[in-house]
């Protein structure tokens, strides 16, 4: 069974939610993530982040530091321009401009609904 670390952040609670999950239904991390991918595809996200990001005079460098993604990465992400962009690198990007994270699971086999709100 997963265990949390006895100091932990954000990231770490993620990540041991998920493995809970995948303990409580194999295959749970897989359908998160391939989902994640299907909705990534078809979604011009980072336009709105940016403006959110700017709106709160958040420079690239800044949200560099708080964040712990490389500058280059974040320009890449917010350009579309990133290949494999990662639902954590994206989690601590939303994270790192102070957009709420919220999932739910909304029957048995759908899971991992991502809303951001603003």
């Amino acid at each position: 069974m997963a265990t949390m670390p006895k100091k932990f952040n954000k990231e770490d609670m993620l990540e041991a939610w998920f493995k809970l999950e995948e303990e409580k239904t194999p295959g749970f991390i897989k359908d998160v993530e391939r989902r994640y991918m299907e909705w990534k595809k078809g979604l011009k996200l980072f336009p709105k982040q940016v403006n959110i990001r700017k709106k709160r005079k958040i420079t690239q460098k800044k949200l560099q530091k708080v964040s712990g993604i490389d500058q280059s990465d974040i320009s890449k992400i917010e350009r579309g321009a990133v290949k494999n962009l990662t639902f954590l690198k994206f989690f601590k990007y939303l994270d790192a401009i102070g957009v709420d994270i919220d999932f739910s699971i909304t029957n048995k086999k759908q899971y991992g609904k991502i809303i951001t709100t603003e």
